[in-house]
């Protein structure tokens, strides 16, 4: 009598190990392309709600919230999109758009869902009287997103120039510029 073996062969156990290597390799691409995409919607969101926060600002005391430089109050190997005279949402002293959380119009503000050296939010406001060409109060928000595909297509390029001033913002790269400027200046 002949007894056969049975089992698998080292080929056939390489062959499956290899296509679960392929189909955990497609989970994980996939999975972080999932959260990527999460984050950037949470950054969209947030910025809504800051906005909307700032027209009510507006409404109330005629102006856009003064920001806070965020100085020294800041990480370690931080180095702000256009230099530390802007509000930062990494500030290490709490001075994240203070001057909107003092007015009790809004709790606490979202900041960034990474929120460290790399994404985060920046925040400015003109005069009253506004800068140069764009002689209107505004405010200009801007983020990275982690994805260009998920940059919503209302963020913009914004140029106020003129009277010594040269106030230039753009929208390069990962990064998102929102603002209430109608019609950027020369």
């Amino acid at each position: 009598m002949h007894k056969t073996k049975t089992g698998f062969t080292i080929v056939e156990l390489l062959i499956v190990i290899v296509v679960v290597a392929i189909l955990a390799t497609i989970s994980v691409v996939a999975y972080n392309g999932i959260q990527q995409r999460a984050r950037d919607i949470t950054r969209t969101q947030a910025i809504a709600q800051i906005q909307k926060a700032l027209e009510v600002y507006l409404v109330e005391y005629g102006r856009y919230p003064a920001h806070i430089g965020v100085g020294t109050n800041k990480p370690a190997g931080f180095s702000g999109t256009w230099g530390d005279g802007f509000s930062h949402s990494v500030d290490t002293a709490g001075n994240w758009m203070k001057n909107l959380k003092n007015t009790g119009i809004v709790g606490d503000l979202p900041v960034d869902p990474i929120n460290n050296n790399s994404y985060y939010f920046t925040y400015y406001a003109s005069p009253a009287a506004g800068y140069g060409a764009c002689k209107e109060p505004f405010y200009v928000l801007a983020v990275r997103y982690e994805s260009i595909a998920n940059i919503p297509a209302h963020s913009r390029s914004l140029s106020c120039t003129g009277e010594g001033v040269n106030f230039t913002t753009s929208t390069d790269g990962n990064r998102a510029v929102f603002s209430n400027i109608k019609t950027p200046g020369i």
